[in-house]
């Protein structure tokens, strides 16, 4: 009897260990971990492969270059969006980066803001709705952008559609800011892949690992938007 009820203990104790509550701001989980799955394997076969091509063909000043390049295309964004959080000097501050580095800078491709003392920082739609305190909504997994929700991702569609290459209208504008975020993906996978990597090795559940740490970001990151007020 003893050993009837020790067995049964342990296996409520295992059940208890893989088993846990459903998380009630994840209601399309079976959805979203059906979609991750679908850009893990993407990021598999195609993504992480053209980066690690891109690492090894491209020299390291080269890729700075890049993505020096990328960010000070994303300026205007930050610009606008500084404004929007009610914080002028940080505006000033990206509105500095940008005329600096697109002049003295070569289009971008140097950060001499910088070492002017104008350091790079973020801001973004989803974020300023944030710090406006419009919450998050429901965790989604969005096909080829990753973690997301509702909020965030109503600002990644305006980020789009506020991009400046916008402007050229038509077949143009489709092309530059198609190019501009494959790139960025490429430029993203390079030099974060090995922490992803890691974090997928190490997790016992990549979805929820990589969830957490996407709310904890966005979170960080609306701190910082209300902060810089």
């Amino acid at each position: 009897m003893k050993r009837l009820l020790s067995a049964c203990l342990l296996a409520l104790l295992l059940n208890g260990c893989v088993t846990s509550e459903e998380d009630p701001n994840d209601p399309l989980e079976p959805l979203n971990r059906h979609t991750q799955g679908g850009f893990l394997w993407l990021d598999d076969h195609l993504l992480h492969p053209v980066a690690d091509a891109y690492v090894e063909g491209f020299p390291t000043g080269l890729r700075r270059a890049i993505h020096n390049a990328l960010a000070n295309l994303g300026l205007p964004t930050v610009i606008v969006n500084d404004l929007l959080q009610g914080n002028p000097l940080r505006s000033a501050g990206a509105l500095g980066r940008l005329a600096i580095n697109t002049t003295a800078g070569l289009g971008g491709l140097f950060d001499v803001a910088a070492d002017a003392g104008l350091p790079a920082h973020e801001a973004d739609f989803g974020q300023t709705f944030g710090v406006w305190g419009i919450g998050e909504g429901p965790y989604l997994f969005l096909p080829f952008f990753g973690p997301s929700n509702p909020r965030d991702a109503i600002g990644v569609a305006l980020g789009i559609a506020t991009n400046p290459a916008m402007l050229l209208g038509g077949n143009d504008a489709a092309m530059m800011v198609g190019g501009e975020l494959a790139t960025g993906a490429i430029d993203r996978r390079a030099n974060r892949g090995r922490a992803l990597d890691q974090m997928r090795a190490e997790s016992f559940d990549f979805y929820v690992t990589l969830r957490d740490a996407y709310r904890q970001n966005r979170a960080y990151r609306i701190e910082q938007g209300r902060a810089g007020r």
